[in-house]
């Protein structure tokens, strides 16, 4: 994680590195992205980058997990307009990543890069544990478990997770390049049989017959 060193930067030095980081590994896959290339967009020396971060590694794991936290904190923001209304919740959610203007397209754009030059990142690369857990406990407290059939102690964590995923799933996608359109009919195809649910009852069962 960047150093005390690096959050005492002004911002707009700050903004400078992390934009020119986010276009160096959109230009290229990340063993072949350079740090070099990185600090002359950014013009800081090389030693200084070695007083923000250790190296390259750390740089992308702090990227990957800003962007992480700042979609954490958007879902988070929906989730209280929709009186914890999770299901009501994630379509706009969803539609607000993939705006054409706004505060996530600029990096939304980089991650394209990111995505299609780095099929396949390595779990040292990736969010921790922490992330995963930092992300839970700031979801579980704005939705409104009321709303959600929730039999066992783990259910809103599990819904929660497999929610994400799917939506984590569909944004990938319409990031790489599907039809953004497309990418949304079909999220809310999937939300939709989720929320009432896979398995016939009974009584459905015959009605349908």
């Amino acid at each position: 994680m960047p150093t005390s060193t690096f959050f005492n930067l002004p911002a707009e030095k700050r903004e400078k590195l992390i934009r020119a980081a986010w276009e160096e590994f959109g230009r290229t896959s990340y063993p072949e992205s350079s740090i070099n290339k990185i600090i002359q967009a950014a013009d800081i020396p090389r030693g200084s980058f070695y007083q923000y971060f250790a190296d390259k590694g750390d740089l992308f794991r702090f990227l990957l997990k800003d962007f992480l936290e700042e979609l954490t904190l958007a879902l988070e923001e929906t989730l209280k307009r929709h009186s914890g209304d999770l299901f009501a919740a994630l379509p706009e959610y969803f539609d607000q990543i993939l705006a054409d203007h706004g505060k996530y397209s600029a990096t939304r754009e980089a991650l394209r890069g990111v995505f299609q030059k780095n099929p396949q990142l390595g779990p040292e690369l990736l969010p921790g544990p922490e992330s995963r857990s930092a992300f839970l406990e700031h979801i579980r407290t704005a939705v409104d478990r009321s709303r959600l059939d929730l039999q066992g102690e783990r259910d809103l964590d599990y819904i929660i997770e497999t929610l994400m995923s799917i939506t984590g799933k569909l944004l990938a996608r319409a990031i790489i390049g599907q039809d953004p359109d497309l990418a949304r009919r079909e999220y809310h195809d999937i939300l939709s049989i989720l929320r009432r649910g896979m398995e016939k009852r009974p009584g459905e069962a015959a009605r349908a017959e």
